[in-house]
């Protein structure tokens, strides 16, 4: 930010450059506290087989966003960090409905390949929530988020549909 001294009856006088500094330096501090996020949804329920294998859970909506430095794409259901990206904080949450089984249920947020946070839960027969609670973590330019799940036995229901469509989501927010 450049910043202008003016006094009275000296120069620099108002001028069309001065004016258009003045307003470039309000236009950065707008975006220095503008914060880029986007919230992925899923729309529809995913069944997963119980057979502890960690499959992806399917986002497939971009649910609110907002600036440039990160993009959803519901083909690969995955967030792409973006230019200029140093830290993000990510949160997650499902929720999952079972019937006669009782295992472990597990949501996982994974950066590329590798599992960044998790949280496990016994659950049986009942809807319950899985969450993920805020977590700050380095990324990179063309890093990509994403969640999994994975259920012990027996096969699970990770709901997206009804009520529980806007409940069921991955939060990247740029940090830095």
């Amino acid at each position: 930010m450049n910043k202008i001294t003016f006094v009275n009856g000296q120069a620099p006088a108002l001028n069309a450059y001065n004016l258009n500094l003045l307003q470039s330096n309000v236009e950065q501090a707008i975006d220095d506290i503008t914060t880029d996020f986007i919230v992925a949804t899923k729309s529809e329920n995913q069944t997963v087989a119980g057979n502890n294998t960690i499959v992806k859970y399917l986002l497939d909506s971009e649910f609110a966003s907002n600036g440039t430095k990160l993009t959803f794409s519901p083909t690969n259901s995955e967030i792409t960090i973006g230019s200029g990206v140093n830290f993000v904080e990510l949160s997650a949450q499902v929720y999952v409905f079972t019937r006669g089984t009782n295992s472990l249920k597990n949501l996982y947020i994974y950066l590329n390949e590798e599992q960044v946070a998790r949280c496990s839960m016994p659950i049986n027969d009942d809807y319950q929530s899985i969450a993920i609670s805020p977590i700050i973590i380095a990324v990179q330019e063309n890093d990509k988020i994403s969640l999994q799940v994975r259920s012990g036995s027996g096969s699970t229901v990770f709901g997206g549909s009804g009520s529980n469509a806007g409940a069921n989501y991955l939060t990247v927010k740029v940090i830095k």
